[in-house]
């Protein structure tokens, strides 16, 4: 009998480790594929862009007439020609076509040297290059295109306009199809970094939920499978949470089945902690530094998940106040120095309540800090040299108001109309959740959270509470 369950202890350790191991070098695999992806799909980008940008230089060249090109000498005497006027003219419009568009320019080689024939700048403006003006940055490609004839895309670049992706189409003479000038169009090196950006962000993501799920999903099969009895007990709570939903209001449903979740979560989340725990001192010390890095992974989706937990049982109302009397301009000074989310922002106090009130600090910090993080979020997700809080209290038709004012981009008519709705978010992380437990909170203290935003200047989010 002793033999027999040592040969079952010692098959299940040989199980045991090989599993770990199975799973293990499968990660390593799709972190290693996901890598190859992502490579794979930034070069994608960067070449799609390219034909994007040469296709429309050599849609928008048809625009100009190849005979009033070639008429042109490349000297100051050109300005005074009404072909130069009418080409003038055509680089304007092509240029207001797309806000993007910050240059669009005609260069011709003479003497063997590339020179400016025409561009879509004011006369009067300091970008303004005249006709026959030199381009001493040419690259060899540019010299290259009035031998070839083939459009390009080159950049960034760096001359004394700034950084450059600059895409250029060849024009040629109706007779004989030589070049006789090239239509240069530049856009801004930071645009297109951004859309580089918007690939490489959206391949990090795929990625990212690759591995996590990859990861969440090899550690669920390493601890041990729930009971088909709790399964099955799991399947009809839920079951008759969805007949409650039928029959009674939306939020009040959801606020049952967020407990009845979080309960059934919270359980096997403990139970995958302990696994991770058992399997920490099971394994060797060797394999320890080697299973470090997954694990760390595993028990920071676990807190993650704990997190959600919480929010969704603050949105069910389950916390109960514990209030105390506080002076609000002394207590909310002391929590906006300790808040990480305004390091980065320029933070205007105007405390004018002086008053003493009754609230849940804990809980209110919450708020406050839900508040300031989405506004310093708003903020400096803009090119704004200096995002700007500015922070108010003040005593107003019986109510005591803390009046959050961002000059962020703004929301949006379509967005205001579900910012209190539970999951809906315009970020790409967090669960949407914030604002809709932070008018919970709100509500518990008999007041409210307020949202009034004008897009493109700013939104002024206002707490209040009732003052007795």
């Amino acid at each position: 009998m002793t033999d027999s369950r040592k040969k079952k202890s010692h098959k299940r350790i040989f199980n045991h480790r090989t599993l770990v191991l199975s799973v293990l070098i499968a990660f390593l695999l799709i972190v290693a594929l996901s890598l190859f992806l992502h490579s794979a799909v930034i070069d994608f980008a960067k070449n799609h862009e390219r034909q994007h940008l040469i296709k429309l230089a050599e849609a928008v060249q048809l625009n100009l007439d190849p005979v009033g090109v070639n008429s042109l000498v490349g000297s100051p005497d050109d300005l005074s020609t009404p072909a130069y006027s009418a080409i003038k003219k055509t680089l304007v419009s092509i240029r207001d076509i797309d806000p993007s568009y910050r240059f669009v320019y005609l260069m011709a080689r003479k003497n063997g040297q590339i020179i400016f024939l025409a561009d879509a700048e004011p006369n009067s403006s300091p970008d303004f290059s005249p006709p026959g003006q030199l381009y001493p940055d040419a690259s060899d490609e540019l010299y290259q295109i009035f031998d070839n004839g083939e459009a390009f895309v080159e950049g960034p670049i760096i001359d004394k306009w700034g950084e450059w992706i600059s895409a250029h189409a060849a024009i040629r003479a109706p007779i004989g199809g030589e070049v006789v000038a090239i239509l240069g169009v530049d856009i801004d090196a930071a645009e297109w970094k951004t859309s580089i950006n918007a690939y490489h962000f959206f391949i990090i993501i795929i990625i990212l939920l690759i591995v996590v799920g990859t990861a969440i999903f090899s550690f669920a099969l390493i601890r041990m499978s729930k009971d088909r009895a709790s399964i099955t007990q799991a399947n009809k709570e839920l079951q008759d949470a969805r007949e409650e939903l039928l029959q009674s209001e939306r939020l009040a449903v959801l606020g049952r089945l967020n407990a009845v979740v979080s309960h059934e979560l919270r359980n096997p989340l403990g139970t995958i902690s302990n696994a991770l725990f058992t399997i920490t001192e099971s394994v060797d010390q060797d394999d320890k530094e080697a299973y470090a890095k997954s694990i760390i992974l595993c028990e920071r989706n676990i807190d993650r998940c704990n997190r959600i937990i919480s929010e969704l049982l603050d949105l069910s109302k389950v916390n109960k106040q514990i209030t105390e009397k506080v002076f609000i301009d002394k207590w909310l000074d002391e929590i906006l120095d300790q808040s990480p989310s305004l390091t980065k922002v320029n933070v205007v106090k105007i405390f004018t309540a002086e008053i003493e009130i009754e609230i849940d600090k804990d809980r209110m910090q919450r708020v406050i800090d839900n508040v300031c993080l989405n506004a310093a979020q708003a903020m400096t997700s803009t090119t704004q040299a200096q995002a700007t809080l500015k922070i108010h209290t003040r005593l107003t038709n019986g109510r005591l108001e803390i009046a959050f004012t961002d000059n962020g981009p703004g929301i949006s008519r379509e967005c205001m109309e579900k910012i209190f709705e539970p999951m809906f978010s315009t970020k790409t992380f967090g669960v949407g959740l914030g604002l809709p437990i932070a008018r919970n909170i709100m509500t518990d203290h008999g007041g409210g959270l307020e949202v009034v935003s004008i897009v493109g200047k700013e939104t002024i989010v206002t707490l209040w509470l009732p003052v007795p």
